[in-house]
């Protein structure tokens, strides 16, 4: 990657320029292998536990009909072995279901490189919405189906059942009190998507541009517990015909509702990390990689479709203050971003390549961002893509 001098900002190199998504996947593939499952070593005192419950079972059933769809992620150390970085529930679904090998993926990285993949990888994601999780079993028994795995009637029992079980968790909403801007504007988010993904219903939403991305709306319905959204709408055209506004009032009433929640969720790796599992940040040298590294995970308080704080100036100019100076933007997902210290030497490309691996590998369709890399420049104060 070439580098300019005189602002010492990265250039993306004439050849990458043309590399395209055939050319990437193809050289991935040559690294995709079946390692004996006794080669595989777990990375040093990984803090996520694999948790024994009904996804686990379901996931060690579909591994048993099918194996593992997704590569794990691990890298090669010097005695010849490997380190497990990402796929710790399908190396235990393998172990369960008595297969000796796993579908792995070989990637040359550092080990703090190791950490981000690791990182973004468990972060997809901690806070699952009901309503999410719903069409994930949908869509898991459409694969199954499509394979032949299963039959229709048996896929309808199981569905049922399932709603039966967890038919106390549903809750009652008026969606005809939306109907009304009044009621309506206290409930508006905003969210990013890919404006390439996502190119065809952009013809149908209201939304703003924003790098490669864009701003879409949503109505958000709150939850009786915990203070979450129990679902969502996308706000489509014809709300604004109903509604008799334009997008600016939408940009600003959902920016009014963003801080009216509460202030940015911006927390260092080892918060993060003793929220999720407290019994282990303690000697998994947390510390070291908040100081070391400048890692920092930034959402919402909802930790729902908290990526969107990067559309509030205000919040990166506080973070930049923190970090006493520039900062580099890392896409995890459409939920929350990444923040690294400038000053930490990583190359963009670099981190580039791993959002690309992570996006590829862990992050589904629904809730993928952007494969670039962006980076805040505190003397403009604008975040810009750096690759």
């Amino acid at each position: 990657m070439a580098r300019n001098k005189r602002t010492g900002i990265e250039l993306t190199a004439y050849d990458d320029l043309f590399e395209t998504d055939e050319s990437r996947a193809e050289a991935n593939l040559s690294k995709i292998r079946e390692i004996p499952i006794s080669e595989i070593d777990e990375f040093p005192d990984h803090p996520f536990k694999v948790l024994m419950n009904e996804d686990m079972e379901q996931l060690v059933e579909s591994v048993s009909r099918s194996g593992v769809m997704t590569p794990a992620t691990v890298r090669q150390k010097e005695d010849g072995r490997y380190e497990l970085i990402s796929g710790h529930r399908r190396k235990k679904a393998c172990e369960l279901a008595g297969i000796e090998t796993l579908k792995c993926e070989v990637k040359e990285l550092t080990h703090d490189e190791a950490i981000i993949v690791m990182v973004e990888s468990n972060l997809q994601r901690s806070v699952i919405l009901p309503s999410e999780k719903a069409f994930a079993y949908l869509d898991g028994y459409y694969r199954e189906y499509e394979g032949g795995n299963m039959e229709l009637p048996e896929i309808v029992d199981e569905v049922y059942s399932r709603m039966i079980r967890h038919q106390d968790d549903l809750l009652d909403v008026n969606m005809a009190e939306f109907l009304d801007w009044d009621t309506a504007r206290g409930h508006i988010y905003v969210k990013l998507v890919n404006t390439e993904k996502n190119k065809e219903q952009l013809k149908m939403v209201p939304h703003r541009t924003f790098l490669d991305l864009s701003a879409v709306y949503y109505l958000a319905v709150n939850g009786m517990m915990q203070d979450r959204d129990i679902g969502t709408a996308l706000i489509q055209s014809q709300h604004m015909s109903l509604w008799k506004q334009k997008e600016e009032k939408l940009y600003e009433a959902a920016a009014h509702n963003m801080r009216s929640d509460g202030s940015p969720v911006f927390e260092d790796m080892a918060a993060v990390f003793r929220q999720l599992v407290p019994e282990s940040a303690g000697h998994w040298g947390m510390e070291r990689i908040s100081s070391d590294m400048g890692m920092y995970i930034l959402t919402n308080r909802r930790k729902h479709y908290g990526a969107s704080e990067i559309l509030d100036r205000n919040t990166l100019r506080e973070i930049s203050d923190k970090m006493k100076g520039d900062f580099i933007v890392l896409p995890s997902s459409v939920h929350e971003v990444i923040v690294l210290d400038a000053k930490n030497g990583m190359k963009y490309k670099d981190l580039a390549s791993i959002v690309q691996d992570v996006n590829a590998s862990e992050v589904s369709a629904e809730e993928f961002l952007s494969d670039h890399v962006y980076v805040y420049n505190r003397r403009t104060e604008s975040l810009n893509m750096a690759v």
